[in-house]
This record gives C-alpha cells, structure tokens and sequence, in this order.
C-alpha cells in the first residue's frame, strides 16, 4: 500500500496444494493411524508449497478455499474435513496451533473450472483487529476530508486574490489612463498659450516695422 496511508502493511501468503478437503462424514470412520498419515501428507504439502516462513506478528487471519468437483452441502463437514490441514499448517509451522487465540479461520467452496483437478488454497494474513481496521479507515477519512476542505479553501482563496489583483490592475490602468490625459491637456494648454504668445510677437513685430518703413517713405 502506498507511503503515508492509514492501513498497516500486513503480511500474506497463499499457499495452493494438490489436495481435496474430504467430508467429515468420511474422515469420522477413518483408524487413528490413517488420520496421522493425512495430517503428515497435509503437513508435506504445506511445507513443499512454503518458499518462506509466514512472518507475522500475533495473531493470523487463515482463509481455507476448498476448490472441489461437488459441493459439501453441510459446511460443517467441510469444516471437520479440514482438521487435517489445519493440523498440517500447525506442524509445517506457518500458525502456532488452531486456538482461537491464535488463528480466525474462514472456510469457502469453489467449483473447479474445466480441464482443473480439484486443490484447496490456503491464504494466510496477518490478522488485525476490526475494530483497529474502522479507526484507521476513519482517521484515512477524516485525513482526505481535511485535504479536500483545504483544497477547497486553497482554490477560493486563489480566486479572491486573482480577482483582487484584477481589480488593482483595473484600477491602476485607470489612473495611468487619467495621468496621461492630465499631462496630455497639460502640455496642449502649455503649447497653445505658447503658439499664441508666439503668434501675438510675430504680429507687433511687424506692425512696428511696417510704421518705421510707412514713416521714412513719408
């Protein structure tokens, strides 16, 4: 699971062997010595398929998949079929022993596909307490909800500030548009009040030469 998340990484195994869980209407009728020869078979099986030893820490969660041509109606037969592999998981040293303090074991039947022989996969996983399960499911929740309310609050905020700066923009390209037309009308008064200053010393200029050339032909 990813770095960071709530869940605890736990470990697993599964474990696929070449054996047909028998009915306990079978297994009851069997002499002790056949029932030692089974456990022991388990066991082998077990052990051959175990590349490694199980590592965990306390108690294991054991999922027992019967992959069968016919139903066992009775799911306590089923059960009671399968003391042998449970027997061989304690002997092959993946569980401690078959207490309840020790394993939770669920039991499943399958039907086996075409072209299969029937087999029994045994999933083993590092229990956790439910009730630890739903505070860590809870605490991922509230996590992400604490994420997407800031998400939320980042993207408001982001708006609020490119609309502000907008506004600031407007108003700062007002103000320049106004000190340009200040400055425009400015400068335009300024040049016409000298044009006509210029203008108004052009004309006596020459009215005063043209009554000095009037008086000296006179």
């Amino acid at each position: 699971m990813a770095s960071g998340s709530a869940y605890k990484e736990r470990s697993q195994m599964i474990i696929k062997i070449p054996y047909n869980i028998p009915s306990q209407n079978v297994t009851s009728r069997r002499h002790w010595t056949k029932d030692n020869a089974e456990k022991n078979r388990c066991a082998s099986l077990i052990s051959a398929c175990m590349r490694n030893k199980f590592e965990h820490q306390g108690k294991v969660a054991v999922s027992i998949t019967s992959v069968r041509k016919k139903k066992i109606s009775d799911k306590a037969n089923l059960i009671g079929g399968a003391k042998y592999l449970i027997d061989g998981l304690v002997k092959a040293r993946a569980i401690e022993d078959d207490s309840d303090a020790h394993v939770e074991i669920i039991y499943h039947q399958m039907a086996v596909k075409k072209g299969e022989h029937p087999h029994t996969i045994i999933t083993l996983n590092e229990w956790v307490d439910p009730q630890i399960e739903l505070d860590a499911v809870k605490k991922e929740f509230l996590r992400l909800k604490e994420i997407e309310r800031l998400a939320v609050t980042y993207v408001v905020e982001r708006d609020a500030i490119k609309k502000e700066n907008d506004a600031l923009k407007k108003e700062n390209e007002a103000l320049k548009n106004a000190e340009r037309q200040r400055w425009w009308s400015a400068n335009k008064a300024l040049g016409d009040k000298w044009t006509a200053q210029l203008n108004q010393g052009k004309g006596a200029k020459w009215t005063d030469g043209g009554s000095a050339a009037q008086r000296a032909v006179e």
